[in-house]
């Protein structure tokens, strides 16, 4: 949906059983900004979370539901720029159960945990 859109755009990714590591571009041009928050754009925490959900498809070649969020942590504002690297890191725990997070440069942005069906 959001990648779709061009939200984000998907620079790369690897992945294997222990996990996903991928590297996104975020948009700051996308319609969304303009209402949050005129001026003084920023990703909204719902928006983290599904450009997780669609990458973890793209990796698994699936949908997927994301059935429980155990815990979430918005640690710093994203601010969208261009050429800005963000990093997405999926540690897989038993069967679609994962740890998450989002990094920029060296500030974690976001972390959380949850399930997969």
């Amino acid at each position: 949906m959001l990648q779709k859109s061009d939200f984000f755009a998907l620079e790369s990714m690897t992945h294997d059983e222990a996990g996903i590591e991928a590297l996104l571009h975020i948009n700051p041009a996308h319609p969304i900004f303009a209402g949050h928050f005129p001026g003084q754009p920023v990703v909204p925490g719902v928006c983290m979370l599904q450009l997780m959900k669609e990458v973890a498809e793209t990796a698994l070649s699936r949908s997927l539901l994301m059935k429980q969020v155990a815990q979430v942590k918005f640690l710093q504002v994203l601010v969208p720029a261009y050429r800005q690297n963000i990093a997405l890191r999926i540690e897989w725990k038993a069967e679609l159960a994962f740890n998450a997070s989002l990094i920029e440069g060296a500030q974690t942005i976001m972390k959380m945990s949850g399930t997969f069906e």
